[in-house]
This record gives structure tokens, C-alpha cells and sequence, in this order.
């Protein structure tokens, strides 16, 4: 259960620094509100378009195969808007092309690892398995946005850079998963 509280953490922590940055970058970039929305867009579109197919294969397929294809998705299009932010970028195209990406890699991840907390209570410990994974989820969508913050003020590469860290320790903490 530990191992799922952490990959939880360090996973949705990951996300949400990404999402901060990449909507800082986008406004910095333009200048324009609506970048910041778009932005958001680019990355929910995915689950709307896709909300039949992907818990269908989350339910179909071992859960931890499908987080993991995912969140390997994830990484890269993290480490994507790494590389294109060290570039000293002008234009706001490749962002939202990104997050797409990004948003088609979340679309499956989510019902995936939303499902794991069953996989992992030990007998009579749901309850409190869920409880701690939604305590670590909010902790994460805290800590994750504060510290986009202090790493986009270094530059924003390197605010990405921080978000595939998490991510990529994240997925690493999906392989260690055991499942009772």
C-alpha cells in the first residue's frame, strides 16, 4: 500500500508542476489569458474524445501494463517540453501539440491507477487505503504547483525537467507494485 501512496504522490505531484509551467510558459510566450485555457483544453480534450475507450482498457488489460504504457507517455512528452523550452522557444504551436499528447497519455492513465487502491488494501483496509490515496493526491496537487513556481523562476526547462523527474520516479514506483 506504501509503494502506491508514493507512486500516487510523486506521480500527480509531477503533473500538476507540469500543468503550472506549462501554462505560465504559454501566457509568457503570448501574453494572452486564453493561452492558459487552451492549454488546459489541449490536455482534457483527450479524456472527453477518448472516455470509452479508456476505461474499457483499463478494466480489459492489466491495470499495471496500461499505467505504465501511460505514464511512459507521460515522461516523454515531459521531457519533450523540457527539450523545446531549452530551445528559448517563441512559439506557442508546440505547446498545445504537447499537451495533447500529454492529455492522450492521461486519458489512460488515470482509470488505470484509480483503480489500483482494491489491487493493494490489505483484508479490511480499503476504507483507509482510499482515504490516503485521495490525502496523497491532494498533497500532491498542492506541492506540485508551489514547486513549479521556484524551479520556473530558475528556467522554465528546468521546471519540466523537475516534472519528468517526478514523473519518471513515479513509473518507476509502478513497477515495484505487488497487487494482494
Amino acid at each position: 500500500m506504501r509503494r502506491l501512496l508514493v507512486t500516487n504522490f510523486l506521480l500527480f505531484a509531477g503533473v500538476a508542476l507540469q500543468a503550472a509551467a506549462l501554462g505560465k510558459q504559454a501566457f509568457d510566450l503570448t501574453g494572452h489569458e486564453s493561452d492558459i485555457g487552451f492549454i488546459g483544453l489541449a490536455e482534457f480534450l483527450p479524456a472527453i474524445l477518448l472516455v470509452l475507450v479508456t476505461g474499457s482498457v483499463a478494466d480489459r488489460f492489466d491495470r499495471k501494463v496500461v499505467a505504465l504504457i501511460a505514464v511512459g507517455g507521460e515522461v516523454l512528452c515531459s521531457a519533450a517540453l523540457m527539450a523545446y523550452a531549452a530551445t528559448e522557444p517563441t512559439s506557442v504551436a508546440p505547446l498545445f501539440v504537447i499537451a495533447f499528447g500529454y492529455g492522450i497519455a492521461r486519458a489512460f492513465q488515470a482509470p488505470a491507477v484509480r483503480a489500483m487502491p482494491p489491487m493493494v488494501a490489505p483484508e479490511g483496509g480499503l476504507p483507509r487505503t482510499i482515504a490516503l490515496f485521495s490525502a496523497t493526491w491532494t498533497s500532491a496537487i498542492i506541492v506540485g504547483p508551489a514547486m513549479s513556481g521556484f524551479l520556473y523562476a530558475v528556467d522554465p526547462w528546468v521546471a519540466y525537467a523537475g516534472s519528468s523527474a517526478l514523473i519518471l520516479f513515479g513509473w518507476a514506483g509502478l513497477l515495484t507494485l505487488r497487487f494482494v
